[in-house]
């Protein structure tokens, strides 16, 4: 888990959040994904089925299926074979747009960014990144 980071209140009145207004289960995961304790600060992260459903409390059934919304609102991807998940655009929400180059959170982040797995996902959160 990091120790910096933020949700952003806004969460709830556009974008997504508004989107998955009604869909109880989408929001609940959409926030536990940006909140949880494995949660990292580029958005991808080791997380077990088991420990997604023990944290949540969601059925199987319900958390497939918020899982798949979050999918096709592109908001959140899981391999569920791997146990990854990444949540796009994640280090602009809970890091910011930009760190100086003092900035003292930057170490972490470098160790952080060197420690993520080889997946399809790596590939994907790296071209968002630099987008």
């Amino acid at each position: 888990m990091s120790d910096f980071g933020k949700l952003e209140a806004r969460f709830w009145q556009r974008g997504t959040g508004k989107r998955l207004r009604g869909d109880v289960h989408a929001q609940l995961l959409a926030m536990y994904l940006m909140s949880c304790e494995s949660a990292r600060p580029f958005g991808l992260f080791y997380l077990p089925w088991v420990l997604l459903l023990d944290e949540t409390g969601m059925s199987a059934k319900d958390a497939a299926g918020a899982m798949e919304r979050l999918m096709l609102e592109e908001f959140a991807y899981y391999d569920r074979d791997e146990g990854l998940a990444w949540v796009p655009g994640m280090a602009i929400r809970r890091v910011g747009d930009e760190l100086k180059e003092g900035d003292k959170r930057r170490p972490a982040l470098v160790k952080e960014w060197l420690a993520l797995p080889s997946h399809e996902f790596r590939s994907m959160a790296d071209a968002d990144l630099r987008a």
